[in-house]
């Protein structure tokens, strides 16, 4: 039984923020297993452009760090799958950005240890848009994610799974 781990990493900006990594598990190890699908070329573009990310909550999955609004991040690990929305605020390029000032939208985020884990558009999580890349220091203002919609994140993608 053999893993094979592919990365695309290296100085995150708007323009070119390789940020991804895949995977390899053996033959037969997802059985029983529904694997998410990943959007078509410019899937969030079209979107916003017809109106459609206005508002828009996005889900945010991970096992990251938890914080509380007036303190520090806490970066203990109890093994849950932490689920919570934040609201859309921008593209930028490559990159989705999600508002997660909790004060402010009501709503929640993502923190250190989420990186990697996935973005879905609403309640569906059937299609992933983008995976965590980074946010502020203190986990309160925004989240940035590397978009999987793109044709920079496609190359490499492309080369392991097949597209729609």
């Amino acid at each position: 039984m053999r893993t094979h781990f592919a990365r695309n990493y290296g100085p995150v900006s708007s323009n070119t923020p390789p940020d991804l990594a895949v995977v390899v598990l053996p033959a037969g190890s997802t059985t029983g297993l529904t694997p998410y699908t990943l959007p078509p070329l410019n899937y969030l573009d079209q979107l916003a452009a017809k109106g459609g990310l206005r508002g828009a909550l996005f889900a945010n999955v991970g096992y990251g760090v938890s914080t509380v609004l007036t303190g520090r991040p806490g970066f203990g690990y109890d093994g849950n799958r932490n689920t919570s929305f934040s609201p859309f605020q921008a593209l930028r390029g490559n990159l989705l950005i999600l508002n997660m000032q909790t004060a402010a939208t009501g709503e929640g985020g993502d923190c250190f240890g989420d990186s990697g884990s996935p973005k879905f558009l609403g309640s569906d999580r059937r299609i992933v848009v983008g995976v965590v890349s980074w946010g502020d220091a203190t986990c309160r203002a925004t989240s940035v994610n590397y978009r999987v919609d793109t044709e920079a994140a496609r190359a490499f993608l492309g080369q392991f799974v097949a597209l729609p």
